[in-house]
């Protein structure tokens, strides 16, 4: 197989038939497995600003319960979040607190400068939270892969609309600058307008997809992890594939993608963060200290 490290990440067993894989139940009673290269929980990364590149990278390391800081010349700085942190998936930054989607402990958030926890913390509606958006109007969407669904809630944390159903393992999530609603679900990605009424879906080019990105442009990124693809597939607005497709990951998961055009890519496998260029040409910046199984990505 592809990947060299063992992952203990949450899926259901009806996405283990076709991997080889046998269900295991991982510390917390959640149904998981010990390895297969399936489709693994991923998060959500915030939208980029459109008048100028980022100045801070903040990653999710699942196996280290810690989400890190970075420049953007990839050298680490501080705030370090980690009180409370507990194998984090999807990250966003709304209003100045980064929101962190906790496998067994619902969203928390933190201040984004000092890394202190704040309020809220979203556990309503929620069993096994994997990614988290932040939308127009201070709106939080969180996917939850055992419920199936995806959840929104005020800036103060309070379950609002749309709430989405019927969903097939949802993990990477993203919402476009007019409240539009991307989830990567173990079947493609599915797109809702901005009151949870289905728009169109994504399947073609995708095997295992576990993130989902939006540019400034509504470009679409997604990242496929599955013994058969490894790689990051790219759509327009309207949901046609395009270029670039960018392989040669180990397990790809998170993506950003910033004001520049330059894109981001967590893998979990390889424990780095690469970049790209818009054409999918990469870049000098790659970020490979403190990161242990890295999976959301979200620039500021």
């Amino acid at each position: 197989m592809m990947h060299q490290r063992s992952l203990a990440a949450v899926l259901g067993t009806a996405l283990l038939a076709g991997c080889g894989g046998a269900a295991t139940t991982p510390a917390g009673g959640a149904p998981g497995q010990a390895f297969s290269p399936a489709v693994f929980p991923a998060g959500a990364t915030a939208r980029p600003n459109a008048a100028k590149p980022p100045k801070h990278i903040y990653v999710a390391s699942y196996d280290s319960n810690v989400v890190t800081t970075y420049d953007i010349g990839g050298t680490q700085i501080k705030p370090t979040f980690s009180s409370g942190v507990n194998n984090p998936h999807g990250i966003a930054l709304s209003g100045g607190k980064l929101f962190v989607a906790n496998s067994a402990g619902g969203v928390a958030a933190y201040k984004a400068g000092t890394g202190k926890p704040t309020t809220p913390t979203i556990t309503a509606g929620l069993n096994f939270p994997v990614g988290v958006a932040a939308g127009p109007g201070g709106k939080i969407y969180v996917s939850d892969f055992l419920n199936g669904t995806v959840t929104t809630y005020t800036s103060a944390g309070t379950q609002t609309t749309p709430t989405i159903t019927g969903l097939s393992h949802p993990q990477g999530l993203a919402v476009d600058s007019k409240g539009k609603i991307y989830v990567a679900e173990s079947t493609g990605v599915a797109v809702f307008a901005a009151d949870g009424s289905a728009d169109f879906t994504i399947t073609a080019g995708l095997d295992g997809p576990v993130w989902v990105a939006v540019d400034k442009n509504d470009k679409i990124y997604v990242s496929n992890c599955n013994q058969s693809a490894s790689n990051v597939t790219t759509y327009s607005a309207t949901g046609t594939q395009t270029s670039p497709t960018i392989s040669g990951f180990a397990c790809p998961t998170g993506i950003a993608v910033d004001a520049t055009g330059t894109i981001y890519v967590a893998d979990y496998n390889s424990s780095d963060v690469t970049t790209y260029s818009a054409d999918g040409t990469q870049q000098a910046l790659t970020i490979d200290t403190g990161l242990d199984g890295p999976w959301g990505v979200v620039l500021h």
